[in-house]
């Protein structure tokens, strides 16, 4: 079950959540797509706008709804550590396995942290 199947918000009892939480997310990213939709239309400044503020509001909406999923699964959990236990790894991603990265890159990565923190290092100085 992926977070976006649950609903959320203000319950009656820990174990019954509300409705509206994520209707209003949706509502929200459905929004958002069809300012886009407008401001790649137009071109219009006033247009961009009103697109980036339904941006931050989604994206509000969309945390609000995953953080409230990820709560109700922590409660219902709640007493059985090999479920938290689940729950944090998916949380942290730690079943994720890194893509290998060959010794050049390796190297490459390496001289670009080195000169970032040269040059962050030198601008603290001056």
């Amino acid at each position: 079950m992926s977070w976006h199947h649950s609903r959320c918000g203000p319950s009656v009892a820990a174990s019954v959540p509300a409705t509206g939480c994520l209707d209003a997310a949706v509502a929200a990213k459905q929004t958002r797509q069809q300012l886009e939709r407008r401001w790649k239309r137009s071109g219009s400044e006033s247009d961009r706008v009103t697109y980036r503020e339904a941006c931050r509001a989604a994206n509000v909406r969309i945390n609000a709804s995953r953080s409230a999923y990820y709560k109700q699964q922590l409660m219902e959990a709640a007493g059985d550590q090999r479920a938290t236990w689940r729950l944090a790894r998916e949380l942290l991603h730690s079943d994720d396995n890194p893509l290998p990265v060959s010794s050049q890159e390796a190297v490459k990565l390496c001289d670009h942290f080195c000169q970032f923190f040269t040059d962050k290092l030198r601008r603290i100085a001056a």
